[in-house]
């Protein structure tokens, strides 16, 4: 996967419920679901891929810490690439659902955790058995626009490998509609981020992988605008005309709310 793609497919789905009261890895573990999706396992060939999970809350949220954690051997033995990462939430507005604490702690499965930059996150969250909650649905692509209103913003026409996966509303591209906001919130649309010619510090060429003889300098990427065609290169930002508001993604999935004979997770 290249680091441009992996970029746009930083959010993994994962159901994993965070047991009241307790922050052992073999708790969160031990609620990880059917419906754990990894990157490896997205298609571009069918879209949605099932239908999505129910789910009881919906926040935008400020990521404000990710604590590592082991999640528990596989029961036939296997091995994965999963780590697990205890989130620190302060609950920036909440969407659906009823929830009246300001921080939650959820744990989820990652291949890595989330960088440094991304601050903002949309969670679709399972109430636990026990108190806590698991991710259903996750993305750090949400920025706010001018007028305050939570968007996705689309350089170029969304597809299954875009989060929140499995909420991604099948006529995403029918409903995208022009947006203003400031460029520097969609870290994802950052020059450096498209996909494009890589270069070295030096200004070589980086060798296939984006392999430079000093791996520590910093390079750079000369983006394929062609790739972009929904909005203007500014600076060091490429600016979206478009976008997706959260809350068309929540009007195609309102009838996915939980109810009690839903079984966990």
């Amino acid at each position: 996967m290249s680091r441009s793609r992996a970029a746009l497919t930083i959010a993994a789905i994962c159901s994993v419920a965070l047991l009241a009261g307790s922050r052992g890895p073999s708790h969160a573990a031990e609620a990880i679901g059917a419906e754990a999706v990894s990157d490896e396992e997205d298609s571009e060939d069918a879209w949605p891929p099932g239908p999505p999970p129910c789910f009881d809350l919906v926040v935008v949220a400020r990521l404000v810490k990710q604590t590592y954690f082991p999640l528990d051997p596989l029961p036939d033995g296997g091995f994965t690439l999963d780590a697990g990462f205890y989130l620190d939430l302060e609950i920036e507005r909440r969407l659906a659902g009823v929830e009246s604490r300001t921080r939650l702690t959820v744990p989820i499965a990652r291949h890595t955790e989330f960088p440094s930059h991304v601050k903002r996150l949309l969670l679709f969250l399972r109430r636990s058995p026990r108190g806590g909650y698991g991710v259903r649905g996750v993305s750090s692509q949400i920025v706010r626009d001018t007028g305050g209103r939570y968007v996705m913003p689309a350089a170029r026409p969304l597809s299954p490998m875009d989060r929140p996966y499995n909420y991604l509303p099948v006529n995403a591209n029918a409903l995208l509609k022009p947006i203003r906001y400031d460029p520097a919130q969609a870290w994802w649309l950052e020059k450096n981020y498209l996909e494009g010619e890589q270069f070295c510090s030096d200004g070589a060429p980086a060798r296939g992988g984006g392999v430079c003889s000093d791996p520590y300098g910093k390079g750079y990427v000369e983006p394929d605008l062609s790739l972009y065609p929904w909005g203007t290169m500014k600076e060091k930002w490429f600016v979206a005309d478009r976008g997706l508001f959260v809350s068309d993604i929540l009007k195609a999935n309102a009838e996915r709310r939980c109810s009690a004979t839903d079984p966990f997770p």
